[in-house]
């Protein structure tokens, strides 16, 4: 039986298609997952690209003065991302309300100048614009002064501080607890 296939040159030529076939489907095989792990290492470097900023929060403070209120909150801020960014404005949201249902959202602008410290420690006070590099990660301080008139007689009900970093997009860190300093 092998000598009339090896005779007949019509099944010779069968069977080495038939080989090649085979070997051009592996190899196109091969081809197809060496080009889709190209195209998400692509796709995962192009994500790398997009601005984002992570935030941590550390601790806050609240200082209850005769006139104001001064609220202080330790962010350390991570820029995952192969792009420059920076934070270039800050403000804390403060929801209050009354027993009426009254709800009112008051917004205060991060204010370097109203930050006290009134102990050795040498404390990192951010001023805004504050650049993170690429990889990179900031930690410091943000003060928020609010007079006590503005707020009046309403409780407060939730305390948020958001940044906008160069791109114009927002982060919001929803603060839950903060501890009360005494200045006397």
């Amino acid at each position: 039986m092998l000598k009339k296939v090896l005779e007949d040159p019509s099944l010779l030529i069968a069977l080495g298609s038939l080989i090649i076939a085979v070997a051009s489907a592996w190899y196109s095989r091969v081809g197809v997952r060496l080009a889709k792990k190209g195209l998400e290492i692509s796709e995962n470097q192009e994500a790398r690209r997009i601005p984002n900023l992570v935030l941590y929060y550390l601790e806050g403070y609240r200082v209850k003065e005769s006139d104001s209120v001064i609220y202080a909150f330790c962010f350390s801020i991570a820029n995952p991302t192969d792009s420059d960014n920076a934070i270039t404005y800050s403000e804390l949201n403060v929801k209050c309300g009354n027993k009426e249902g009254l709800v009112v959202s008051v917004k205060v602008r991060h204010d370097e100048n109203s930050a006290k410290n009134d102990t050795d420690k040498e404390i990192n006070i951010i001023k805004l614009p504050a650049k993170i590099g690429a990889h990179d990660t900031m930690a410091g301080w943000f003060f928020f002064k609010i007079k006590k008139d503005t707020l009046g007689d309403l409780s407060i009900l939730t305390r948020s501080v958001q940044f906008t970093d160069t791109h114009s997009k927002v982060y919001e860190y929803q603060i839950l607890n903060i501890q009360d300093i005494s200045t006397t």
